[in-house]
């Protein structure tokens, strides 16, 4: 037995890696003209074209965390990282309910991110943990990577994000006044707004800026590609990372469905942390 590791599916891994380290996706849902799904059950092109049918999200209930639990969880623990309190408390808040109802040990880790920012800090615990450590040593490696990878992300606009109330309003609105593409990056749980791009090139511009002045120099990256209906875009901007320094990790990643309800289809985006331990 080895510590297990269970996140929800804000995370965007890639089925195939998620099966390889043996992680645990547990989904969020969606509503879509009246009707519950789970997420990644239909398309993205499927929900955006039927949007105006009225949809709301939610996390996963206790009882699906209790589920996977008792499906998957260990002796030697499990650990449950789950996206950002502050973008979605139900999740959080629906993981520590089943870790109480749990007879193992469980601890659950608020990744204090999204997307593939998540997912990174999923796979280094799933790696942590396949090596051998034990539950506070994956706990550990979940606050090591938590605490420096980053999530940076081109949208159309912020009429979607402000719909949900992660950015101001009035915010919004300049910013489609004067059509710029927005950047924002989530960071300690919130989303924040960076300086914007006048175009769509510009915005993969400013994305591998972000990233190249994050190098500390003589540390090893890990990084994904994010993309909602984009995946080109994310390919080219992780070739351009792949010319300049070749990662120890790299994924293409599409955000979820649930996500893209709260930023909006328009997504491109990169998440990374650089490994500075010898």
């Amino acid at each position: 037995m080895s510590v297990t590791v269970i996140t929800d599916s804000v995370a965007t891994l890639p089925l195939s890696l998620a099966d390889e380290l043996g992680i645990i996706v547990v989904p969020e849902r969606l509503t879509l003209g009246g009707e519950p799904y789970i997420d990644g059950q239909l398309s993205l092109e499927e929900v955006v074209s039927r949007i105006e049918e009225g949809f709301t999200t939610s996390g996963p209930s206790p009882g699906d965390f209790v589920e996977a639990l008792e499906e998957h969880g260990s002796d030697d623990g499990t650990v449950i990282i789950t996206v950002a309190r502050e973008l979605a408390s139900s999740t959080f808040d629906a993981a520590h309910t089943a870790a109480r109802l749990s007879g193992l040990p469980v601890q659950v880790h608020d990744s204090r991110t999204a997307a593939g920012a998540q997912g990174l800090v999923v796979l280094a615990a799933a790696r942590a943990a396949r090596e051998g450590g034990t539950l506070d040593e994956v706990a550990a490696e979940v606050a090591y990577v938590g605490g420096g990878v980053r999530l940076v992300a081109r949208l159309d606009d912020l009429s979607w994000l402000a719909r949900g109330g992660h950015v101001p309003y009035l915010a919004a609105r300049a910013g489609d006044m004067v059509g710029v593409k927005p950047i924002v990056e989530v960071r300690h749980g919130r989303v924040h707004t960076l300086r914007p791009a006048l175009s769509l090139e510009g915005a993969g511009e400013r994305l591998l800026e972000i990233w190249r002045n994050s190098n500390p120099g003589k540390a090893r990256l890990h990084i994904a590609g994010l993309h909602a209906l984009g995946e080109d875009t994310a390919t080219r901007l992780l070739a351009t990372i792949r010319s300049e320094v070749t990662p120890a990790t790299e994924f293409i990643g599409h955000f979820g469905t649930v996500m893209v309800m709260h930023s909006g289809p328009g997504l491109t985006g990169l998440a990374w942390w650089w490994d500075q331990r010898q």
